[in-house]
């Protein structure tokens, strides 16, 4: 007979079974290692949250470390300047007495007359940080005239002074004798003034001459009793009343006067610009009396 044909047989793929393979290598998950993932993720994320309370101290925290580094600069800048102010005060003492600043020269504003030259004059071996201001400005108001006193350091050497005079406020003409003495705004006595009076002349006119000159007030017939000392204030009361009626009166009236006549401190007349004489007496009620001038 025949002879029978081989039946084929399939071939089976060894993938499927290398699949099994390491399938069945792999170890499962234990509950412990899945629980642990489980654990970390939320531990990361319970990391990122924060309760009130917390961020509050938190904040707290960061707040009291910047007060600490500003109060460490404070300190720091504090021990530096107190440094630098020891350090100061020895230099002022090693070079206050130095001739490294020795006062050579001596500039004087507005002022050439010699004898306020002499007055300035300091100690040999002043410097300018040694120099004793208080007795410079009292040498200098020896000087009628000289009212205040400042003074400007301009190292190395030189003092450069400024002198701001007294200004003249009147003419005062005593009733005897033929001299006049011009009295400050503040009411101190400057110097004293001698008249010319000419053969056909009067003292009063040569007086009112000089006062126009000068652009000052005219005071005349002061009693012979008034007895001007130069630097010294006027204390009589005749000139106290003068000087009370013209700091009292507006500028108004006070730019109209021409003169006083002042035989006492309850005897006190103005003559205006006009030529027009006025009674005014002691100095009580002066804003009434001024209202009936003008």
């Amino acid at each position: 007979g025949t002879p029978r044909k081989a039946k084929s047989v399939p071939k089976v793929s060894q993938a499927p079974a290398q699949d099994t393979a390491q399938a069945s290598q792999r170890k499962p998950r234990t509950r412990s290692q899945a629980s642990k993932k489980t654990s970390g993720t939320s531990a990361r994320g319970t990391s990122a949250y924060r309760s009130p309370s917390e961020a509050r101290a938190e904040r707290l925290r960061r707040a009291n470390h910047g007060t600490v580094d500003v109060k460490k600069t404070i300190r720091r800048v504090c021990i530096g300047l107190v440094a630098f102010m020891v350090v100061g005060l020895v230099a002022f003492f090693v070079l206050k007495n130095s001739s490294v600043f020795a006062i050579t020269n001596i500039t004087v504003d507005h002022i050439t007359n010699e004898d306020i030259q002499k007055l300035v004059a300091v100690p040999e071996g002043t410097t300018l940080l040694n120099m004793d201001e208080k007795q410079i400005t009292e040498n200098l108001k020896e000087d009628p005239w000289v009212a205040s006193v400042s003074f400007e350091r301009q190292f190395p050497n030189t003092l450069h002074i400024t002198i701001t005079e007294h200004k003249v406020a009147a003419l005062v003409v005593p009733s005897a004798g033929s001299s006049a003495w011009y009295l400050s705004d503040e009411g101190t006595w400057l110097q004293k003034v001698d008249l010319s009076v000419g053969e056909n002349g009067s003292l009063s006119a040569a007086a009112l001459a000089q006062a126009e000159k000068d652009g000052v007030l005219l005071v005349s017939d002061v009693p012979a009793t008034v007895n001007p000392v130069a630097g010294a204030p006027a204390t009589d009361e005749v000139i106290k009343a003068v000087l009370t009626y013209q700091s009292t009166f507006t500028s108004e009236l006070t730019s109209q006067i021409v003169s006083y006549s002042a035989a006492s401190s309850d005897s006190i007349n103005i003559t205006l610009t006009n030529g027009i004489q006025v009674a005014l007496g002691s100095p009580t009620q002066i804003e009434d009396k001024e209202k009936v001038i003008l």
